[in-house]
Formats: structure tokens, sequence, C-alpha cells
């Protein structure tokens, strides 16, 4: 807990006295929830909530299941994927994001993308790839 206290206060820390923090901050914010203010209202996690709710969800007795994904990124599922992942890759750093940032939207397109039916998996990487 003290650790999470100390990332975020160092977070805090370089959002005022840093510039290029504060510009790299502003640019995800508006990339990822569509407004740059996000990035200005760094909100003060309840950590004893967040306890309360670990010691609830893996109580001894109770089953967990925990489900991770390999990657997108190194490891896409099939051709197709690793298509769309090249065509992403190249349109999204058209943006000049960092490069974290760049995967971080790569594998959350991917992750939508992978919702789609086939058919429409197959239109959208057709189209990706005529705007490059």
């Amino acid at each position: 807990m003290e650790a999470a206290r100390a990332r975020l206060a160092e977070k805090r820390r370089l959002l005022r006295e840093e510039p290029v923090a504060l510009g790299r901050a502003l640019a995800f914010s508006l990339v990822r929830q569509g407004d740059w203010r996000e990035a200005l209202e760094v909100p003060e996690p309840d950590f004893e909530a967040l306890q309360g709710l670990v010691r609830r969800l893996l109580a001894p007795g109770q089953i967990s299941i925990i489900r991770v994904d390999r990657d997108a990124l190194l490891h896409p599922r099939d051709a197709e994927e690793a298509r769309l992942i090249a065509c992403l890759t190249r349109l999204v750093a058209r943006n000049h994001l960092e490069p974290a940032a760049r995967d971080q939207v790569v594998r959350d397109t991917v992750q939508q993308v992978r919702q789609l039916p086939a058919a429409d998996r197959a239109k959208l990487i057709a189209l990706l790839e005529a705007q490059l």
C-alpha cells in the first residue's frame, strides 16, 4: 500500500513540475478517454476498500478464476490478426504517441475487433490496409 501511495505522489509531483510529463499525460488522456482534462484529475484511491474487495473475492474456500489473455501484439491468434496489428501499428504511429501508448491503443483496438464477426473483421482489415 505504501508503495502505491508513493507512486501516486510521484505521479502528482511530475504532473506539477515536469512539462513533458504533463504533455504526455494530457495526450494519453485525450486518446484513451477522449478528454484531456482527465489527466489533471488524479483521484485518491480508497486502498482500504480495495483491500476489502480483494479479501472478499479471494477468500479461502471460494473458487476464484482469473483469466489472463496472451499479449495480442506478441501472440496474434492468426495471420489475419497479425495483419490487423501491423496496419494498426502503422496507422497509430502517425499520431506520434509514445511507444507504450501506441501499443496500448493497438491492444485495445484488437480486443474490440475480436468481437466482430469474421466477415466484418476481414472488411475492416481491408479498409485499414487501403489507408496505408
